[in-house]
């Protein structure tokens, strides 16, 4: 039952895939019809095998019913059966529990009085009793294990009978669901045939609308992430600029200090009349020098970098303040045609069956509004206000969902 209810699952799975593989297009109608045969024959021939599935399964049912009425009415006897043989158990054996005693007791009398012969008579009487009994406890025991072990084996399969039944009678209304679900499939196809000129129409102009919605949505991203580009660039180059000019305040203030340092040990020099002193002094000048001679070519190599740097902030900013004009300019022009493919495809929805603008012999009467996106016919008149498909551009997907769905 599980395998024909996978196979069920996948049949109906491969309906539902060759349906959304044919699209509505040129030199498609050949196809589409093949497809729809298909899908018609499949769903058909679904509902003949379902139905003798189910005719089969009603004559396994009555087979059952009938083996479990049966195995009942013999458990019912069997149990009738134990109950006795269980009542003869319990007789028995108080019965032997009672010649027992009285055999005890005639043995005791005769232990007491050896010469009595009525009692021994009496004892060998009791013996043979018990033996009597004991033999016949034997045979109802083994006779009742058997009994209540078929008793036991025909509840089971009784049972086992009953889960049967259950199953059959389970996958009797998955098929009767199946049947339905295949007939509400040959349905659908004869509905979608009636509509399949008009829905061409509607569904090339939505796809025109979908097709310059989806340009409008590229050029959206290429302009944000041109803006995006235009700001991490600017961010890294004001950034080098900003560690730049760190650089270059750090050797300028280590030059003023040099220079300080420098004019001190002139002053010094100035002052002095030691030889070993002006010695020194002068060597120390002499340090000093070629130090500041350093740190101004590092300041200049600093500023040389910084120069270059803002230039090329500069050109960057012309270059993709220039991309995001352009990029701006063209989302611009896009969206204009977007708005203009959109009111082609109110237009076309309008004619669809069951809306307002339809003229068609099917439309028995013009609804106030149409579910697809166009406004109603206005009062005494037969021409339908078209509108937008779409609340907005971003809207146009959607539209193209529906109507594609509701055509089909």
């Amino acid at each position: 039952m599980k395998i024909i209810k996978l196979e069920n699952e996948r049949m109906a799975q491969l309906t539902r895939e060759e349906e959304s593989t044919v699209d509505v297009e040129d030199g498609e109608d050949d196809a589409k019809a093949t497809v729809k045969g298909k899908v018609s024959s499949r769903a058909e021939s679904t509902i003949t095998d379902c139905t003798k599935r189910i005719e089969s399964y009603k004559t396994k049912i009555v087979y059952l019913v009938t083996k479990i009425s049966t195995s009942t009415t013999k458990v019912v006897t069997l149990r009738e059966k134990v109950t006795k043989l269980k009542t003869t158990l319990d007789t028995k054996k108080a019965e032997l529990l009672e010649t027992t005693k009285t055999l005890r007791s005639k043995q005791e009398f005769a232990e007491k009085n050896p010469n009595g012969t009525a009692a021994n008579v009496a004892i060998s009487e009791l013996k043979v009793e018990i033996t009597t009994i004991e033999k016949l406890l034997k045979t109802t025991r083994t006779e009742y294990v058997k009994v209540y072990a078929e008793s036991l084996s025909l509840q089971k399969l009784i049972d086992f009978f009953s889960t049967q039944k259950k199953e059959y009678e389970d996958e009797i209304k998955t098929q009767e669901e199946l049947i339905e679900d295949q007939k509400a499939i040959v349905e659908e196809q004869k509905e979608k045939a009636k509509v399949e000129e008009k829905v061409k129409a509607v569904v090339k102009a939505q796809n025109l609308v979908f097709s310059t919605h989806q340009k409008v949505v590229e050029m959206e991203e290429e302009l944000s992430e041109a803006k995006k580009t235009k700001e991490e660039k600017l961010a890294a180059l004001n950034g080098e600029k900003a560690d730049e000019d760190k650089k270059l305040k750090l050797q300028q203030d280590e030059l003023k200090k040099l220079e300080s340092s420098k004019s001190a040990l002139e002053a010094a020099l100035k002052s002095t009349t030691s030889k070993p002193e002006t010695t020194r002094i002068t060597k120390e000048i002499t340090g000093v020098t070629e130090w500041i001679t350093k740190t101004t070519t590092m300041i200049t190599k600093i500023e040389k970098k910084v120069t270059t740097i803002t230039t090329s902030i500069t050109e960057t900013t012309e270059k993709w303040t220039t991309t995001i004009t352009e990029l701006t300019t063209k989302l611009t022009a896009l969206k204009g045609d977007a708005e203009k493919d959109e009111e082609a495809a109110a237009k076309s929805v309008n004619e669809l069956p069951g809306t307002p603008g339809d003229t068609s012999k099917l439309a028995k009467e013009k609804p106030a509004t149409n579910a697809f996106g166009g406004k109603g016919a206005a009062a005494g008149t037969d021409k339908a206000t078209v509108s937008g498909p779409t609340a907005g551009i971003t809207d146009v997907a959607t539209t193209v969902v529906q109507v594609t769905e509701a055509a089909k």
